[in-house]
């Protein structure tokens, strides 16, 4: 009897797979089958994986053209023939005893699911990274014990699920052409459904980040976050607990992801205020619609939820500022003026004129100040030209603009620069000003 099927999706990742398919033929298990699903790979992916298929007998590779990640995986769990399903991902590797492990839990607990803590993997070194809290390890729960388990790493692969709970849920991957993400509504769907969840403190999987063609990285893919949610919406709304629990529990979902989407992932200025215009559009709908319900949000998430609610302009500043500082600290201030040839000087006032005073004594050239108005202000102050921020809207991907403003205006002053397209802007904010000694 095969105890364990795991599923390997592999799409150009010569570069790791070696590592990680050694891991695997590693494992002390017998009873279990290595899926290999290469999603039209142009690299070795291949044949490193036919490799281990000629040499374990474990190891099954299904060579198929490229048809993205969810139908990818659905075909794996179609052709599984385990009692459990593990999953890992093709640029991860584990321990030699992960599933060996993993399963004699299950079984002792008759487990729908089980879920390890995990390694984060970064250029050599490994992190320990929890998954729920003590109270809840070694125990049998369920998401009618607590709403936490929705809270956690949205992983899939450092878990093991039973085959037949997923198929009597109807559980599988969204199938949506480019799709990314789908470990959140997977995740969603599996423990709104599990009935007997366990979680161990034992981790096994290292989980890889320093791949930089992991999708996670993708601007390109930045609303399919959306789409995913849209998934677990869809999949939950037939549910008998909808009305009294999950149409209030999605948008707490939604937003813990939504953050870290928009703020987390060091996007392009551009695409970051994009989405984040979509994030207040789905919570301002959320809270017309009466679907905001403080019991089930968390104090600090609910928080910050009444400040993005009262003051969106001024939520995303201060956000923004913590990235800036927290860029500034790993780049050094100047450093933001790389990413244009040009610098320019959001206010002629007081501000403006000491950031003038002290770009120049550290070398740097200001090509101009823009204002948002002509009407009150001169041509030129200290022999640099005054320009209207309109004028510089067609080379707006030559500035890097500071804004040297008052604080109070600065929400405002953003935003609006973001919505006329600049994408390199940078406060000359209290901690600067401190830096530059002015």
């Amino acid at each position: 009897m095969c105890k364990v099927s795991v599923l390997v999706p592999i799409c150009n990742v010569e570069k790791y797979l070696d590592q990680c398919l050694s891991s695997l033929a590693a494992q002390d298990m017998l009873e279990l089958e290595i899926i290999c699903l290469n999603d039209g790979s142009l690299d070795d992916s291949s044949k490193i994986a036919h490799k281990y298929e000629r040499n374990d007998s474990r190891f099954r590779v299904i060579d198929k053209p490229n048809s993205g990640y969810g139908k990818t995986m659905n075909l794996g769990l179609s052709v599984a023939k385990g009692e459990y399903i593990g999953i890992v991902e093709s640029d991860d590797f584990i321990e030699n005893n992960m599933f060996s492990f993993l399963y004699d839990i299950a079984k002792n607990n008759d487990a729908d699911v089980v879920k390890s803590a995990f390694w984060i993997h970064t250029n050599g070194s490994d992190v320990f990274c929890d998954v729920i809290s003590d109270e809840w390890y070694d125990k049998v729960v369920s998401q009618e014990d607590t709403f936490e388990i929705f809270d956690l790493n949205p992983s899939i692969w450092s878990n093991l699920y039973k085959k037949s709970f997923l198929i009597e849920n109807d559980i599988s991957f969204s199938e949506t052409p480019g799709a990314s993400f789908q470990d959140i509504a997977w995740r969603t769907k599996v423990f709104a459904s599990a009935e007997r969840a366990v979680f161990t403190k034992k981790a096994f999987y290292h989980y890889r980040r320093d791949n930089v063609n992991a999708s996670v990285r993708s601007n390109g893919k930045l609303f399919c976050v959306c789409d995913e949610y849209d998934e677990a919406e869809r999949f939950l709304s037939s549910r008998d607990d909808w009305d009294d629990k999950y149409q209030y529990l999605i948008p707490y979902f939604r937003w813990g992801h939504y953050l870290w989407n928009c703020f987390d992932r060091w996007l392009t200025f551009d695409s970051q205020w994009n989405f984040y215009n979509h994030m207040c559009d789905e919570m301002i709908q959320y809270e017309r619609n009466g679907r905001l319900h403080k019991e089930f949000w968390n104090k600090w998430s609910w928080i910050a939820l009444q400040k993005l609610l009262d003051d969106p302009k001024q939520f995303f500043f201060d956000n923004c500022v913590m990235l800036w500082r927290k860029y500034i600290v790993m780049n050094g201030f100047f450093s933001v003026f790389d990413e244009a040839p040009k610098i320019a000087i959001y206010g002629a006032g007081k501000v403006g004129r000491a950031a003038l005073d002290a770009l120049r004594v550290h070398g740097k050239q200001i090509d101009c100040f823009v204002v948002s108005d002509m009407a009150d202000n001169d041509d030129y102050v200290k022999g640099v030209r005054v320009r209207c921020v309109d004028e510089l809207v067609l080379e707006q991907a030559n500035y890097v603009i500071l804004m040297a403003t008052g604080m109070k205006a600065q929400p405002e002053i953003l935003a609006n620069l973001l919505d006329k397209g600049f994408t390199h802007v940078v406060s000359f904010m209290p901690e600067v000003r401190q830096a530059l000694r002015v």
